[in-house]
């Protein structure tokens, strides 16, 4: 979601991204959700005529683009200063 903080997705799109299970990312999304960093929305839609459930959309709010990224670059410190990562150079 950071490498495209404009974007809506939805969690499918997030599983197929992360490779993880449909019962790993909606904890997470509802987390984040509840801690203010996403905002989700479910879409207007006639189940019977679109043929598939409803979706609900996420997006990055200000405070989860910004905490977001320092997180991400304090993991990636953190996981350098083990060994587990090498910053491109």
């Amino acid at each position: 979601m950071l490498e495209r903080p404009k974007d809506d997705v939805f969690g499918l799109e997030l599983i197929e991204a992360v490779q993880l299970p449909a019962g790993t990312i909606y904890p997470i999304l509802t987390r984040l959700e509840d801690a203010g960093w996403i905002e989700g929305e479910w879409e207007s839609l006639d189940r019977k005529d679109a043929g598939r459930r409803r979706r609900k959309y996420y997006k990055l709010t200000k405070d989860g683009k910004k905490d977001g990224r320092k997180q991400l670059k304090d993991s990636l410190k953190a996981l350098e200063r083990l060994g587990l990562f090498e910053k491109k150079k």
